[in-house]
């Protein structure tokens, strides 16, 4: 038992230590050409005509954001990277599986963008 303590303490400092080295240090007064800490991003998710929900929920750490559907919000630049990552994910999900069935998607050219990206 002593041994897996060890173990799983050594692997975490080894994993800490690699978060050190590759740390970036954001600035939060930044350029005109340049994204900062707390800048926020407008977005924009379609109404959803299939599942009908009125909000789409963002999760990072804990926190949540509720982002309406079908109206512009701002939000802090981290949450829509995290939408626009998801998003791509789906694509590639949705090509994936009907790579797999043999169907070919209405919206190919898009799957095929965003899986490429």
């Amino acid at each position: 038992a002593a041994k897996q303590a060890q173990n799983k303490y050594r692997s975490r400092m080894r994993y800490l230590e690699g978060m050190i080295k590759t740390a970036r240090i954001i600035e939060e007064d930044a350029g005109e050409d340049e994204v900062g800490l707390f800048d926020k991003v407008e977005i924009y998710i379609p109404i959803d005509t299939i599942e009908k929900t009125p909000n789409y929920v963002i999760g990072i750490n804990g926190k949540n954001w509720v982002i309406p559907r079908g109206e512009p919000w701002k939000v802090p630049r981290f949450v829509y990277d995290e939408y626009e990552r998801s998003v791509r994910a789906r694509y590639k999900a949705d090509g994936n599986a009907a790579k797999m069935s043999g169907l070919k998607l209405a919206n190919a050219e898009a799957v095929e963008e965003a899986v490429k990206q």
